[in-house]
């Protein structure tokens, strides 16, 4: 790991908005591009916040996300929040992405917009990449970690509710197991969620992510997504291949669900709160 430097005031610190920042992420059609952009938004965040950035290396070719980029709070017993900004990569020859609109640069944006209402409690945040290449940006921060993890909450495809609602799933499938989330964990965004009247999924065993190897890990961890079966392509529990938008060129900004979206910024920063006591 090495320390990031900070650069000065510029166009990101004035578009904090969650969809806007997934509008930005979208234009970009390969991983280069992507990674560049969150190391941008990473520094003024850590400027303006008051967070130390730390880039970290991944081993994976360039053209799949080969960094993360560490928000540190300088807390030793931190809630993480993470969202992963690689897109899926559709042409190998050329490493050309999806434009990833939803999956997942509406995780990024609620994450970016939550951070500046959760500033100074024990948050820190990571920008994953190559969440799409196994995860290995997940792996390569468990693997690093020197910190005591109080509970992961990860953002993934959290722009498209469908009419399923607000996904916080009560079990994933960790390798081939079923694992529980961690109830209480999940009982602070729920709560969060009840009051404000939103639709909660709390079932769908698939949705897999970078928290999973957190909990493979032994921590507490969960997601948030849009529980849309249109875009994921799902019948009875199953992806068809074809059928959704996610992992296509079809994953534009079209696909993120303004108002939902903003619900989702509002479950997280109102239960993250909940979970670190500061209401």
């Amino acid at each position: 790991m090495i320390g990031g430097g900070f650069i000065k005031e510029s166009f990101f610190l004035h578009h904090m908005d969650a969809y806007e920042v997934a509008r930005e992420l979208s234009r970009y059609r390969d991983n280069v591009g992507r990674r560049d952009f969150i190391e941008r938004l990473a520094r003024d965040l850590a400027l303006s916040l008051g967070y130390r950035l730390i880039l970290q290396d991944i081993d994976v070719d360039p053209k799949y996300g080969n960094r993360n980029f560490i928000l540190d709070s300088g807390h030793d017993n931190p809630l993480l929040i993470t969202a992963h900004y690689d897109g899926y990569v559709i042409d190998e020859a050329t490493g050309e992405t999806t434009p990833g609109a939803n999956d997942n640069g509406s995780g990024i944006g609620a994450v970016v917009q939550a951070l500046q209402q959760l500033k100074g409690l024990p948050v820190d945040v990571v920008f994953f990449g190559a969440e799409e290449a196994d995860s290995l940006g997940a792996k390569q921060y468990i693997a690093q970690m020197t910190k005591k993890i109080r509970a992961v909450v990860n953002l993934d495809t959290c722009g498209s509710g469908g009419k399923l609602g607000m996904l916080i799933p009560d079990s994933v499938e960790v390798g081939p197991e079923l694992r529980q989330i961690d109830a209480k964990l999940n009982a602070h965004y729920l709560a969060s969620a009840e009051s404000f009247g939103i639709k909660i999924c709390g079932h769908d065993p698939l949705a897999i992510g970078d928290h999973c190897n957190f909990i493979e890990a032994g921590i507490p961890a969960t997601t948030i997504q849009g529980e849309d079966l249109e875009y994921y392509g799902m019948e009875d529990e199953k992806y068809i291949d074809g059928k959704g938008v996610m992992h296509t060129a079809k994953d534009t900004i079209e696909e993120v669900d303004r108002e939902f979206l903003q619900q989702v910024v509002l479950v997280l920063i109102a239960g993250s709160k909940r979970l670190l006591g500061g209401e």
